[in-house]
């Protein structure tokens, strides 16, 4: 996979592993084996929960095989926040003493931790306290990412629950610009430039494929349409297209 910068730049070529979640695939370090044999440069990327890493000797031997980027997504703040979410007992817990393994026993130059914020109507409100966790407890994170959601698979069939429009997460995002600067690097998924201030452009990637985003025909009234990530196409099924203006002003 390649992840592009608003500018079109390449910043990522990576093989990712996702799901679901990859780490409890019965052959989960056969497949690791083989994309290192077959591809012993490569960036490896991990896209998980961290659960299996509450286990040293897990941790050790997934790091182990070298350049593996492992990105953890964060659903809350304490067990009650997260576990809510993932509706497993215990998650949370079990995720934290993940992250701490993968901190205690990387190898900075070869291993990289990303930890990510999904925004769902469930979490939204609770992202200034995610990231005051963060921030306060794994301060050493090469990277913090707030993402928000695809209404894909479960979220797409529970939209009605979980289903946020960018209008109403623009009421919280004064609580996440004071937090910004604060760690090593931060950036933005799927926001359309039109949902943010121009002010935070800079920390907005694109990372959606083509064959997900539509363009509304307003689009070539833009003056920034081709740095613009677009909207993925459910969620223009879920909320329409009303929130969505062209950019005709030059900004700085």
């Amino acid at each position: 996979m390649r992840i592009f910068d608003n500018k079109g730049n390449l910043i990522d070529d990576k093989i990712i592993l996702t799901g679901g979640e990859p780490t409890i695939h019965p052959d989960f370090f056969g497949i690791l084996s083989f994309i290192r044999k077959k591809f012993p440069e490569v960036i490896i990327e991990l896209d998980i929960n961290g659960s299996r890493f509450c286990y040293p000797s897990f941790t050790k031997k997934v790091l182990s095989f070298g350049r593996v980027n492992i990105y953890i997504f964060l659903h809350g703040f304490d067990p009650k926040t997260h576990d809510t979410i993932t509706r497993t007992l215990g998650s949370f817990l079990q995720t934290v003493k993940g992250i701490e393994n993968i901190l205690k026993y990387r190898n900075l130059s070869l291993h990289e931790l990303e930890l990510r914020i999904i925004i769902t109507r469930l979490t939204y409100q609770y992202i200034e306290k995610i990231l005051k966790f963060i921030k306060e407890d794994f301060p050493q994170a090469d990277r913090i990412v707030v993402i928000f959601m695809e209404m894909e698979e479960q979220a797409g069939d529970n939209f009605k629950i979980v289903g946020l429009t960018y209008s109403q997460f623009q009421k919280f995002i004064s609580k996440i610009a004071k937090w910004i600067q604060k760690f090593k690097e931060f950036r933005f998924y799927h926001f359309p430039l039109c949902t943010l201030d121009s002010k935070y452009w800079k920390y907005i990637h694109r990372t959606l494929p083509d064959n997900e985003v539509s363009f509304l025909k307003s689009r070539d009234n833009c003056l920034y349409k081709e740095y613009c990530l677009g909207i993925h196409f459910r969620y223009l099924e879920n909320f329409g297209r009303n929130e969505f203006k062209p950019i005709k002003n030059k900004m700085n």
